[in-house]
Order: C-alpha cells, then sequence, then structure tokens
C-alpha cells in the first residue's frame, strides 16, 4: 500500500521541539505515512518550507509550534490540497485549544494517525493570510510585547498579565468600519477580528462562541475607559464564553460578517496570528470559507452552527 508523504516542519532550537522527540514523531506516523522532517532554522521562513514540501509531493505539512509558526505554514497552504496537523508547542496555541489536539506526544500522533480531515475558513487581512485573528489595541499590545521569559514560566497568563498593564497607556482611537453593507462608527481601545480564538483569547469573545467553519468573522470591540470598567467587561466577556451568548455589556459592541474595511485614527499598531503586523491606517479583511483543510481528533471537529 502507497503511504501518504508528510513532511514536518519543526523549531530544533525550541525547548520542547527536540531533534530526538521529532524521530520519535517519525517513527510512530511510519505506519500510515512516508514522514520526512524539515528543521526550520533561525531565521529562515516556515512558509517556503511548507511551499517547498508540497511542491516535492506532501500531503500533509506538520508545524510543529507555536501560533506563528502554524499561521506561516498554514498561508503556504492555501490553494493547495494538502491538509495541516498541529504539534502543540507554542505558548497559547490557540488553533490546537480551539480543536482540542493535546500536547502530549501520544494523543498528537493518534490524530495524526487518524488522519480526521476538517475544513476550516481562513482570512486574508490586505496582503496577508490570517488563520486565528487580527487586533489593534490592548490586545494587540498584549501579544506583542509580551516577555519570552514571563511567557516561558506563565504560558497564556502572561498575555493577561501584560493586557493589565498596557490599559493604563492605550489610548481611545476612533474607528469606522464598512461591512457586508453596513456601516459603523464608534470609539475603541480594542478590537479584535477573529477567525479562530480559543475561550481564553477574551477580547476576541464577544459573540456567542467562535466557529471556525462558518464563513464569517467574529468581530469584539472593547471600549472600557477605566480599569473598574475593564474588570466589570472582562468578567461579561468570561460569562459569555461560558453560557456561549452575545455579551449584554455597554463597553462591548460585537457582530459577525464576511467582508470589512476598517479604518482607524490614529493609525495603530497591529497584530496577526501572534505576529507584529505594523501600523497602518486602513486594513480591509475578508473571510475565505473552508480554504483549509487541518486534521483534528474526531471529537474536535466543530461544525458550524446556524
Amino acid at each position: 500500500m502507497t503511504k501518504t508523504r508528510l513532511s514536518l516542519l519543526y523549531n530544533p532550537l525550541g525547548g520542547s521541539s527536540r531533534e530526538d522527540e521529532m524521530h520519535e514523531f517519525e517513527h510512530r506516523l511510519a505506519e500510515r505515512y512516508e514522514t520526512q522532517l524539515l528543521a526550520i532554522e533561525e531565521g529562515s521562513d516556515p512558509a517556503l518550507l511548507a511551499r517547498r514540501a508540497i511542491a516535492e509531493g506532501a500531503e500533509v505539512v506538520v508545524a510543529a509550534g507555536g501560533d506563528g509558526t502554524v499561521s506561516a505554514v498554514a498561508s503556504a497552504l492555501l490553494g493547495s490540497k494538502a491538509a495541516l496537523g498541529i504539534v502543540p508547542r507554542g505558548t497559547a496555541n490557540s488553533l490546537a485549544a480551539y480543536f482540542g489536539i493535546d500536547a502530549d506526544i501520544d494523543a498528537a500522533c493518534a490524530t495524526l494517525l487518524a488522519g480526521h480531515r476538517h475544513a476550516i475558513d481562513l482570512a486574508r487581512f490586505d496582503e496577508r493570510t490570517m488563520l486565528l485573528m487580527a487586533s489593534a489595541g490592548v490586545h494587540a499590545r498584549a501579544v506583542t510585547q509580551a516577555n519570552p521569559r514571563i511567557k516561558s514560566w506563565l504560558g497564556p497568563l502572561a498575555y493577561v498579565l501584560k493586557g493589565m498593564e498596557v490599559f493604563f497607556s492605550q489610548d481611545p482611537f476612533t474607528l469606522r468600519i464598512d461591512y457586508d453593507g453596513n456601516e459603523l462608527s464608534c470609539c475603541a481601545n480594542a478590537l479584535t477580528v477573529s477567525n479562530a480564538a480559543p475561550p481564553t483569547s477574551l477580547l476576541a469573545q464577544g459573540t456567542p462562541r467562535n466557529i471556525a467553519d462558518d464563513g464569517k468573522l467574529d468581530v469584539t470591540l472593547v471600549s472600557a475607559e477605566r480599569f473598574s470598567e475593564a474588570l466589570v467587561t472582562a468578567y461579561q466577556l468570561w460569562r459569555g464564553v461560558q453560557e456561549e451568548r452575545h455579551v449584554d455589556d455597554p463597553h462591548v459592541l460585537s457582530f459577525r460578517c464576511r467582508r470589512m474595511k476598517v479604518s482607524v485614527e490614529p493609525q495603530q499598531a497591529w497584530m496577526i496570528d501572534g505576529e507584529e503586523a505594523g501600523v497602518r491606517g486602513e486594513v480591509t479583511i475578508e473571510c475565505l470559507p473552508r480554504a483549509l483543510r487541518l486534521l483534528v481528533p474526531a471529537e474536535g471537529s466543530l461544525g458550524a452552527q446556524p
């Protein structure tokens, strides 16, 4: 029987993506896959490695890393027939958390060997591909400015602590949003546009559960000005996650759309999938419905809801 060709991309300098661990994956996957290991050397682009793997016949490309690595590999798969696999090895592991893909080597191998493919949305942020979310304001600064050493100690909690710190220095900005034939003008100090965000990304939770395959973007605007307001709003966002409902809070505005054009004043620093995306005053974000095939645990295959 001909085996499926799989390329596993990993960072040899990463503490949990050790060479010996990757060879263990190679050994365990041998029953189903013809496996190729590709090291992401310092300064190299995971997307270029992924495109090379596809050109050489890979039908599954596995990203062993964090959100940045997974997002880069996913962008290379757009327009191809190859499926994305994930071995979570980062701080937040947002997409893996969303679909219940475990970091444990036994569970990760079981997911890859089972081969359950689930089509999910991607998005286009101007010229870039977006897998998880884009943001401006508090959320963007918390993710991109978090201290690497604190992230290694505290994991996702490091983003929460950094968010509390930057809240006091984040001035509100004005927005004009044109979306699906509608117009909206408002002020906010945090804007998050998500495709697939786990419950831990509170500032992306204004809508009742992010749905990764519904062909829509989830937009959450937060306009809390005082710390007491921010605490109450954070609690309401958390409750919204628990109860899977729209957040009822005067400082939160949320909606879903397929395409949006955003103008911000003054210009803001943007974050896409955990990486800095530069300072911009105007961006266009569009959903690309079911553009990516992802290997997921059977129980993690989340279907779109009406």
